[in-house]
This record gives structure tokens, C-alpha cells and sequence, in this order.
């Protein structure tokens, strides 16, 4: 039995998935290695055919996202801990065992996650707290960014922390986590109604519930390259669709129809005046932020309108 099974979702990032798959081959545990491509065309196929046969390799006929091809491997592995690890992640050496020496040392921890780094070395926050109405309010309203210090106001993204100490957070992110498979098994494995947004925090949540400690190591690092999906996706107004579903999808199940309702209220009262803001200010600055930002903002409004419009209830 392998001590790690390493599940790798894939979607044209062939030259990436190269370079996680060569520091994954760079640890010195026994591990079984899951890609599930997601109907590459870049030759993300064909590299692992020919160069990582010692790769099990699901192939999907369109692109799946990202909870139900990871379920797919997950149900196949074999190894005590299950690796969680995006494509556009790499191992850094001693990682994986500094992970697994952490599980093996505290029985009463669920996941852990290492510290992520940009290529630069600059350290990328990689865990966050649950979110809440309460968390919700305080983002639409800026004041976790008005007070990015204050563990009250800034509670969801965490602003305050500085990623360098070992410490228990209420969620890790999933670009690189390691988690307890039979544990898995047990509080279930992820939402794929979750398909693109939230499925890992409704994970750490549901193995909160269950009484599992979620723990942050800077101890392990990975280097994560990050966002190169979601740019990528970010001009497709399907894709603000499918992520919003996912958001309202999370807080009904957790929070009940009520909690939802005034959710998508925040949503309306606070992104109003982000497109007018960041409309103006497209004006004097046609820098990639401001654009990007006000895209965002309108994208996110034109969506919002028309699930009013049409009078879906998530």
C-alpha cells in the first residue's frame, strides 16, 4: 500500500503539469500518482503516455472541472493520505514527507496544508477562515480591508496572518493539501455541485463538523504558480454563472434559504457602486487592474440581474 495518493486534475497546462509531476517524482515516499485531464488539446495526453507512464491516467471527454474529477481518483486510490496538488503546483523538497510526519504525529488533524510561494519566493496566503453573512457584510463593505489587522473584520481572509507559523485555521486551500483518506471517505468526498468555486472550503467545513483540526505548516512549502485558470476564465460570463451556483449552492446547504436570500441582497447593495466606481476610474487608468476590476464588478452585476430577471431561487 503506498503511504500518499496524488491527485492531479488537468486542463491544458502541460508544461506545468510537467513540472509538478517531476517534484512529485523528487520525494522519497512510496506514492501512486492520479492525472485526470479534463479534455486537454495541448498535448497534456500524450507527454504523460510517453513520459510518466508510472502515472494512472483518467482521461475525461470535456473539460469536468475540478470536484468530480478529483472524486473520480480519489475513489481509486489506496494510499493512507490522499495529496490534493493543482497542476500548476510544485513539491518543494521535503514537503510531501514534512506533510505526512505531521499526520503521523498528530492523530487528532484532518488536513494540513503547506505554505505556498509565488516563483519569486514571496509567500502566497493559503488559508482562510469560514465565511458567513457576517464575513459576507464585512467584504461588500470594505471593512476587512479597512482593518486588515483585526481577527473580528477580517476573519475570512486573514489578512492578519503572515503565513510563517504553524497554526489551526478553519480552512487550507486544496492547491496542495494533504488529507486523511479514510476520514475522507467518511464525511464524504467533495460537492460536485461545487464544481468550480467553494468545494474546498465545504470540505474543511464538513471535516470541522465532524471534529477534525485543519492545520497550516510553513514547514512544507510548495511553489504555486495560481490564477491562471481563473484569468483565463474570467472573460466567460458562463463562468461568473457557474461560480455564483456554487456560491449560493454552499450557503443554502449550510446556512438555509434565509441566510441565502439576504446573501444575494449584499451581493446587489455592494456591487452597485463597484461598477460605478470602477467605471470611473476606468476613465483616467486603463491599467490591467482597473480593468480587470471593473469587468469583474459588471460581470458579477450582469449576472446577478439576471438571475432577478428571470426569477431563479438558488
Amino acid at each position: 500500500m503506498p503511504e500518499v495518493s496524488v491527485v492531479i486534475v488537468n486542463h491544458n497546462r502541460r508544461e506545468m503539469l510537467r513540472e509538478c509531476l517531476n517534484s512529485v517524482d523528487q520525494n522519497d515516499l512510496t506514492t501512486e500518482v492520479f492525472v485526470v485531464d479534463n479534455a486537454s488539446s495541448d498535448g497534456s495526453v500524450e507527454m504523460l503516455e510517453s513520459e510518466y507512464r508510472w502515472v494512472h491516467l483518467l482521461r475525461n471527454r470535456a473539460n469536468e472541472r475540478f470536484a468530480k474529477p478529483n472524486n473520480d481518483a480519489i475513489r481509486l486510490a489506496t494510499g493512507r493520505y490522499i495529496l490534493l496538488l493543482n497542476n500548476d503546483a510544485a513539491l518543494c523538497r521535503g514537503a510531501l514527507r514534512a506533510l505526512v510526519s505531521y499526520l503521523d504525529a498528530h492523530t487528532d488533524v484532518g488536513m494540513v496544508g503547506p505554505q505556498l510561494l509565488n516563483r519569486d519566493g514571496s509567500i502566497q496566503p493559503s488559508c482562510h477562515g469560514f465565511v458567513s453573512l457576517r464575513t459576507h457584510f464585512f467584504d461588500m463593505f470594505l471593512m476587512d480591508r479597512l482593518f486588515p489587522k483585526s481577527k473580528f473584520f477580517a476573519s475570512a481572509p486573514m489578512t492578519y496572518f503572515d503565513h510563517t507559523g504553524e497554526l489551526e485555521v478553519d480552512h487550507v486551500m486544496a492547491a496542495a493539501v494533504l488529507v486523511r483518506r479514510d476520514i475522507m471517505q467518511q464525511v464524504g468526498l467533495f460537492d460536485e455541485q461545487l464544481s468550480v468555486y467553494f468545494n474546498d472550503l465545504d470540505l474543511s467545513y464538513r471535516f470541522s463538523k465532524a471534529g477534525w483540526k485543519r492545520v497550516f505548516l510553513p514547514d512544507a512549502r510548495v511553489v504555486h504558480h495560481g490564477g491562471h485558470t481563473a484569468k483565463s476564465m474570467m472573460r466567460e460570463i458562463q463562468f461568473f454563472r457557474e461560480q455564483y451556483n456554487n456560491i449560493f449552492h454552499y450557503y443554502r446547504k449550510h446556512y438555509g434559504k434565509r441566510v441565502l436570500g439576504l446573501y444575494k441582497v449584499l451581493l446587489f447593495a455592494g456591487f452597485i457602486p463597484r461598477v460605478a466606481i470602477w467605471s470611473l476610474i476606468s476613465i483616467f487608468s486603463k491599467s490591467e487592474r482597473t480593468l480587470s476590476m471593473k469587468m469583474f464588478a459588471a460581470r458579477t452585476l450582469q449576472v446577478l440581474i439576471g438571475w432577478s430577471g428571470s426569477g431563479r431561487r438558488g
